[in-house]
């Protein structure tokens, strides 16, 4: 769904069937490039005093650090999932998508490259390249 000068930083992939959850896999970086978690195939990988994960409902929340979020993924069974909130770095550039806002990027020197509005993605291999 998002990827990066061909590096896969997240996907999002429909369940294999009715009874299973979507797989989410995502690589996480900090502001200076370190990876800092990832989630391959719903199966976290981090330094537990830096992240959390949790469930609240029909939400799936990652913190980078305290009141800092990384993703806020909301599921609306059957086949729709939302992505609320989202703050990801990789090789200086962020991108920053708020639902129901603009998801803007960000250049490495801080200024906007571009915005988009309104994302819909329906079985898209590929939402979002960046190259």
């Amino acid at each position: 769904m998002i990827e990066a000068f061909g590096k896969s930083l997240l996907i999002i992939e429909g369940p294999e069937d009715s009874n299973r959850p979507f797989s989410i896999s995502a690589v996480f970086h900090d502001e200076s490039g370190q990876e800092i978690a990832t989630i391959n195939r719903n199966e976290w990988r981090g330094d537990a005093k830096n992240w959390d994960i949790k469930n609240e409902g029909n939400k799936i929340i990652i913190r980078e650090h305290l009141r800092k979020i990384s993703l806020i993924l909301k599921i609306n069974p059957p086949n729709r999932l939302i992505i609320e909130r989202l703050n990801m770095f990789y090789k200086g550039f962020r991108i920053v998508a708020l639902e129901g806002k603009p998801t803007t990027f960000f250049l490495p020197d801080g200024k906007v490259w571009f915005k988009t509005h309104r994302m819909n993605f329906i079985s898209n291999a590929n939402g979002i390249v960046l190259q």
